[in-house]
């Protein structure tokens, strides 16, 4: 059989097979000596031992290469694996410093909001604090001119009698009222109203 091996490994194999054959002979001796039987020794035995040598040499071939494979497969990955790692490594040192100026942007405006928050706070505080002040003095104000739209209301009748009771006033009514040495309260209180209507001294 064809074993594809090594000249060193191939000595080994026909020391082994001498080694084999001399053992193999004392012991057929022994055996037909002791038990009175032949055990005969052919070439066709040494080919079935070279045949199993080649067929394990075969297996542990194929698993040493199979394990080669994966090994190798393994250390690509790895490889791989470690040329990502440095990209990525490399891609975070250059991230880093933008990292974190975005990390102090996030607390500035986080600061700032808080203080917004707080001034919104305040603010929203005094509007509704001068919301409920206008809103009393509307109330107030409205009680006012609700006030003097009564004594408008109330005036009105007075006024349109005073109105009338001018236009019934003659130049003789005039003339009798400055005749008057001391006039009554009434006419003295009409006089003096109209004194101050028009600026003139009582």
């Amino acid at each position: 059989p064809d074993l594809d091996t090594t000249d060193i490994v191939m000595d080994g194999l026909v020391s082994m097979c001498q080694v084999i054959h001399e053992s193999v002979a004392q012991n057929s001796a022994k055996f037909l000596a002791e038990m009175s039987r032949h055990n005969y020794v052919t070439p066709t035995s040494y080919l079935e031992l070279l045949g199993i040598f080649s067929k394990l040499v075969g297996m542990k071939k194929l698993e040493l290469t199979t394990a080669r494979r994966r090994l190798k497969t393994g250390l690509d990955k790895l490889l791989t694996t470690a040329d990502e790692v440095a990209k990525l490594q490399a891609e975070l040192a250059t991230m880093r410093p933008m990292l974190e100026e975005a990390v102090k942007e996030s607390v500035t405006t986080m600061e700032k909001i808080s203080v917004d928050t707080k001034v919104a706070e305040e603010t929203k505080a005094l509007v509704q604090k001068e919301e409920a002040q206008a809103s009393k003095k509307t109330i107030e104000t409205q009680a006012i001119a609700d006030d003097a739209q009564r004594d408008l209301n109330e005036a009105l009748p007075a006024l349109d009698a005073a109105l009338q009771s001018l236009k019934s006033l003659n130049r003789t009514d005039v003339v009798e009222v400055r005749a008057l040495q001391r006039p009554p309260d009434g006419v003295r209180l009409v006089i003096e109203a109209v004194c101050i209507m028009r600026g003139v001294k009582p």
